[in-house]
């Protein structure tokens, strides 16, 4: 019997998915690991984490938690280090983590405001230049995917941080493209 062809093949490579214990994220960490690459699953809830390992895992999938919270330089380094040691490499980073405080702008606090940047652009920034530093010393090229939202563009009502903090993203993205083409990273 042949094994089937896949139409888009990643075997052997490793990608990083911030915010992939859930949601969007765990459904990009099911399809790259269908695609044969191994899954490094980085998340603030361990016990997220540990179901969707299982969940990857049971799919045949080669995946790996780690409990990284986004917003913090230290911990995205320790994230790094710890998915280098566990896979030796990493090809992609998928800035995913994100969230947002629906409400009307004249309620909400500017500590919730200060959140949905920190995790949605700052956690974007820490990771990528983490992936950054990394794939550069490498010198095989990679890719560097960031998660933005049609709310980037037509704004979103009722959750103003989350949208600004998206638009960010698109241009932190479009930035990094011309910046690190030159090394071969995506």
């Amino acid at each position: 019997m042949t094994t089937p062809s896949r139409p888009f093949d990643l075997t052997d490579r490793v990608v990083v998915v911030t915010g992939g214990n859930g949601g969007i994220g765990l459904g990009m960490a099911h399809a790259l690991g269908h695609a044969g690459a191994k899954i490094a699953v980085w998340g603030r809830n361990t016990d997220k984490n540990s179901a969707a390992v299982t969940d990857l895992t049971d799919a045949d999938i080669d995946a790996y938690a780690l409990e990284v919270d986004v917003t913090s330089e230290i911990s995205v380094e320790n994230g790094f280090v710890n998915t280098l040691a566990a896979f030796g490499k990493v090809d992609c980073l998928i800035a995913n983590a994100g969230m947002g405080f629906p409400g009307p702008v004249h309620t909400l606090s500017f500590d919730d405001w200060h959140r949905a940047i920190a995790v949605n652009l700052d956690g974007a920034f820490l990771c990528f230049r983490a992936a950054s530093r990394y794939l550069i010393d490498r010198g095989e090229g990679g890719s560097l995917i960031g998660v933005s939202s049609t709310s980037a563009i037509h704004g979103a009502p009722g959750n103003q941080g989350y949208s600004a903090s998206k638009a960010g993203v698109l241009s932190l993205v479009r930035g990094l493209s011309v910046e690190l083409a030159r090394h071969k990273i995506r």
